[in-house]
C-alpha cells in the first residue's frame, strides 16, 4: 500500500504520512472485523432434532481471565473445531494455547486435533480450560 502511494507521487515521496497511517490502521481493523464475522458465522448453534439429542455434547470453556463460554457440539465434531470456536470468540490475545481437562488431567493439543470429541472421552459433557503455552 505504501509502495502504491509512493509510485503515485511525482517525486517518489509520500505525502500526508498521517493519512497513510490512518488508512493502514483502518484497513487492518476492517480486515479483522471481516475475518471475525466470517469465522463467527460458522459457530451458530443449530438445534438438534429430539431423536438426535444423544449425539449432543455440552462443552464449557474456561478462559484464563475467568470468563467462560458454553456451547453444544455434535459428538463427532473434531477437536480442531473446538480450537476454531475458541479463536472465533476473540477473547485470547495469543494463538499459542492448549485445551485441557482438570480431572483426569489431559492435554488436547495439536496431536489430538483430528480426534472426535466422543473418541477423546469428552462425551456427553466436558469442562475445558485454556492453558497458555
Amino acid at each position: 500500500m505504501v509502495d502504491l502511494l509512493k509510485s503515485s507521487s511525482k517525486d517518489g515521496k509520500i505525502r500526508n504520512l498521517g493519512r497513510v497511517r490512518s488508512y493502514i490502521a483502518l484497513y487492518q481493523h476492517l480486515k479483522h472485523i471481516c475475518y471475525a464475522s466470517l469465522v463467527a458465522q460458522d459457530f451458530t448453534t443449530p438445534e438438534l432434532p429430539a431423536n438426535k439429542m444423544y449425539l449432543a455434547l455440552k462443552v464449557l470453556v474456561w478462559f484464563p481471565n475467568g470468563e467462560r463460554k458454553r456451547r453444544m457440539f455434535e459428538s463427532n465434531t473434531k477437536i480442531q473445531t473446538l480450537y476454531d470456536y475458541v479463536d472465533s470468540l476473540g477473547v485470547l490475545e495469543t494463538e499459542e494455547y492448549s485445551l485441557i481437562t482438570n480431572f483426569p488431567k489431559t492435554v488436547y493439543g495439536k496431536d489430538k486435533e483430528s480426534m472426535s470429541l466422543k473418541d477423546a472421552g469428552l462425551h456427553p459433557q466436558a469442562s475445558l480450560f485454556i492453558e497458555i503455552n
